[in-house]
């Protein structure tokens, strides 16, 4: 996040992203980007990004309400809910879908 603003080409991103045997690059943020001024980058890290790559998938983890998940939905063309069978998860998927309709 601290050298984005140094990266104009997709060769000059290539030296912070790794690629995967199954062709999947990996940039991976930060564990703890609660911080306003590690957000706003986060924001403008996405953007720059997508300037590279047609499809961008990012994981936040178990929280639907944090910032940078809020960040993410907003940009979002498509949402994808993972939770496991039980009806404990059921439940608790179907009121964040709730929230997020919201």
């Amino acid at each position: 996040m601290e050298h984005a603003d140094r990266v104009a080409t997709a060769a000059q991103l290539r030296r912070y992203v790794a690629c995967l045997p199954s062709g999947l690059h990996v940039l991976a943020a930060p564990r703890d980007s609660g911080r306003r001024a590690e957000q706003d980058r986060f924001g403008e890290l996405v953007a720059l990004v997508s300037c590279f790559y047609d499809v961008i998938l990012l994981d936040v983890g178990t929280g639907l309400v944090g910032p940078l998940a809020r960040l993410a939905i907003e940009r979002a063309d498509q949402v994808v809910l993972v939770t496991t069978p039980s009806e404990l998860a059921v439940k608790l998927a179907t009121d964040a879908l709730g929230r997020l309709e919201a």
